[in-house]
């Protein structure tokens, strides 16, 4: 980040301390400039698979999930923070129809749950604020429907571990039993951490029976650990994870129940955007890296600071939502 960024021992900052500080102003601008906001458009066939993505406007190839809770049809977006709206497409006007935000106690009352080959009139969301259901219910249709939904996007971060991120090997982390475990991260183009947890040890047999593991995925948008694979058997070949990477277990049996392997994504110490925007990061960074070593030379990066998210924020204020990709894009480029 350059030598404007320095401590009392005539060095850069550690690079787990600048990537902190680096994460946490890149977060605060994308949330700042709104442009995590994303629209994406699915159909359904029928009321019991994956949606099919249509379109996505910032272009970061999320997926839809379908999901039965309690013999109902949820769907979840991936990174969704916050469903702000969800549309119908009506092929009898060529428009959109906005879809109302219902209530349990609307849907008693309109009996919407015991309805069949009816046009959608509203949603349902869980707790879990990615995850929703169609109603009236779809799980009796075989209609085809294209619904759009406007929604938030969690801020990923720009870097691994706050240790030492640019190291992919594996680590275990709980127990000592057998670790044999090797990753591959080129692929993958978002920072992310991935954990593998021992079920079944397995047995040499005969016959072979191979032992079972558990993957989980952290990408940093505040959602924590999330289940990749419940439960899956070890191969003795890559077996892929998430986001391209992929993991190998030299052995198929003889690990140990319970331990624990996690490895990361390379950091991305300087985000890939544009050269015009750096300074704003570069500012940011430095009043608070020397905020935090009391140096008053913080307060000069902090008003360039505050004078970039002004800027931005006059510029956000002429872009109407569908042109918010080309602000993230100039702004947070291949790295956001």
């Amino acid at each position: 980040m350059g030598q404007e960024i320095r401590d009392e021992n005539a060095g850069l900052f550690s690079n787990a301390k600048k990537n902190r500080a680096i994460s946490w102003i890149h977060r605060e601008f994308v949330e700042y400039s709104e442009c995590n906001r994303n629209v994406l458009v699915f159909s359904l066939a029928d009321a019991t698979s994956d949606g099919t993505i249509e379109y996505d406007r910032n272009e970061n190839a999320p997926s839809i999930t379908y999901i039965d809770v309690e013999g109902r049809s949820y769907y979840q977006i991936d990174n969704c923070v916050l469903v702000e709206s969800i549309r119908l497409w009506d092929d009898d006007s060529y428009d959109w129809k906005e879809l109302a935000p219902l209530t349990q106690f609307e849907i008693d009352r309109m009996g919407l749950l015991q309805d069949d080959n009816t046009v959608p009139i509203g949603y349902q969301q869980l707790a879990s604020p990615d995850t929703f259901q169609i109603l009236p219910a779809l799980d009796y249709t075989s209609d085809t429907y294209k619904f759009e939904v406007r929604y938030i996007e969690g801020a990923r971060d720009l870097v691994t571990y706050d240790g030492s991120p640019t190291d992919s090997t594996v680590v275990q982390t709980t127990g000592n039993g057998l670790s044999d475990f090797t990753a591959a991260v080129t692929a993958v183009k978002i920072p992310c951490k991935f954990r593998i947890t021992i079920l079944t040890a397995g047995s040499v047999g005969p016959p072979l029976v191979e032992g079972t593991v558990k993957t989980e995925k952290d990408i940093y948008d505040g959602n924590g650990w999330v289940v990749v694979t419940a439960s899956e058997a070890l191969t003795g070949a890559a077996q892929a994870l998430a986001h391209g990477a992929t993991y190998t277990a030299a052995a198929t049996t003889g690990h140990t129940v319970a331990d624990v392997f996690e490895f990361a994504v390379d950091d991305y110490q300087i985000p890939s955007m544009p050269s015009q925007y750096r300074h704003v990061l570069l500012n940011g960074v430095c009043a608070r890296l020397l905020r935090g070593k009391r140096d008053t030379e913080y307060q000069t990066y902090l008003a360039q600071y505050e004078r970039d998210k002004e800027r931005i924020r006059r510029k956000v204020r002429r872009l109407n939502s569908d042109q918010a990709p080309r602000f993230r894009n100039d702004y947070c480029g291949s790295g956001g």
